[in-house]
């Protein structure tokens, strides 16, 4: 709240939230979640929260309380996507907004056509079901300039920054003359915004 005070009304920017397994299954998260967002007045629309393909898989029972969240207006991202032997079918079901294309896809997207083609068939799954599309783990340009030639518009990785103290990340989203970089990761028109994560 804090930031988007220093930012203004008009940014965009979103704050991503990890959620586990045992958060997702507790009795009161909705209640939680919606307490921290009336304690910092922050809009839900700015709050992302991002589970593991795994942890949805493994807890289709929480499908309502995602739902609850949902109607409050909360976004969600399925983080390490492809790693969990993913069903389209929940992807139907789920109110997801974005797609995290995990590390270890990126890791190889410079071997040729079939080591890329993870990463390619995650953007086009986004595209169609239109949901936003990160990748996650871009170390250096090369990997960049070829998710860039794929279609994916946003990423997260070392490239961008590493973890900041949030003192530092203060300073980051301030910088160029208070131009925010990487501002609203998830509906930047530039390809290379990047997400910048605080510890």
């Amino acid at each position: 709240r804090a930031w988007r005070d220093q930012m203004g009304e008009r940014s965009r920017f979103t704050m991503s939230v990890n959620v586990s397994a045992r958060q997702l299954a507790h009795l009161e998260f909705v209640d939680h979640v919606s307490a921290a967002l009336a304690e910092s007045n922050l809009a839900p629309e700015h709050l992302v929260l991002e589970f593991t393909e795994s942890v949805l898989m493994k807890h289709e029972d929480g499908a309502p309380t995602l739902a609850q969240l949902s109607s409050l207006g909360v976004r969600f991202a399925i983080d390490d996507f492809g790693t969990g032997y993913s069903s389209l079918a929940y992807l139907r079901r789920l109110p997801a907004d974005v797609l995290k294309i995990d590390k270890s896809f990126v890791d190889e997207i410079l071997g040729g056509p079939e080591d890329e083609a993870v990463a390619h068939a995650v953007l086009r799954l986004g595209s169609i079901l239109k949901k936003s599309v990160i990748a996650e783990g871009i170390e250096d340009e090369r990997q960049r300039s070829r998710l860039v030639a794929l279609g994916c518009k946003y990423g997260q990785g070392y490239l961008f920054s590493p973890p900041v103290e949030p003192e530092r990340f203060t300073r980051l989203l301030t910088a160029d003359g208070g131009r925010l970089r990487g501002e609203d990761q998830y509906a930047s028109s530039t390809a290379d915004t990047a997400r910048l994560v605080v510890k």
